[in-house]
């Protein structure tokens, strides 16, 4: 059981929350707002955690439906951002360090539906079932999303020059040209 006081959980999981927003929404305040929210139907709820693992994987939950649900808001689409005016607010180095920005373009680029469960996998370390849950999906569709994200994204990065590595059956690193 997860006895945290909502602050702690705040302090333990906003980031997450902002992070898993800003990959889906691409706008700082956008994100900010979907911390806010998910935090505050937390306090409505209250809902109880089994483990740490399982509070993680509803607030992200919670955060990937506000996103959803924030993009298709008859406000949002009527609403054009004061941050569109101020382009650095909104650069991935503000959220990503210097080294995942450029990958980070990269995965943003990518239809919404790839974008998140790359996020999910690669930078969350969740499992492809657990990644199912969050999103309500099937197991065989996360998985045949992370392939076609993965297609596209070595096709992405191998137009602006990267090589691309995968492992072989003994657990090798080899360049794919």
């Amino acid at each position: 059981m997860c006895n945290m006081t909502a602050d702690e959980l705040f302090e333990k999981y906003s980031d997450v929350v902002y992070r898993v927003a800003f990959m889906t929404c691409g706008d700082r305040c956008e994100a900010e707002d979907v911390v806010q929210e998910v935090f505050v139907r937390y306090l409505k709820r209250r809902p109880e955690f089994e483990n740490d693992e399982h509070a993680k994987a509803w607030f992200i939950r919670v955060a990937v439906n506000c996103t959803k649900s924030l993009q298709t808001s008859a406000w949002k689409r009527k609403v054009v951002s004061v941050e569109e005016y101020y382009d650095s607010e909104n650069e991935p180095s503000a959220v990503f360090d210097s080294e995942e920005s450029e990958l980070y373009e990269v995965i943003r680029s990518l239809p919404q539906k790839y974008s998140i469960v790359i996020y999910l996998r690669y930078y969350e370390e969740y499992a492809v079932s657990d990644i199912a849950k969050m999103l309500h999906t099937t197991v065989g569709t996360i998985s045949s999303r992370l392939s076609r994200a993965k297609k596209l994204l070595k096709e992405e990065l191998s137009k602006e020059g990267y090589a691309y590595y995968e492992r072989d059956e003994q657990g090798s690193i080899a360049q794919n040209v």
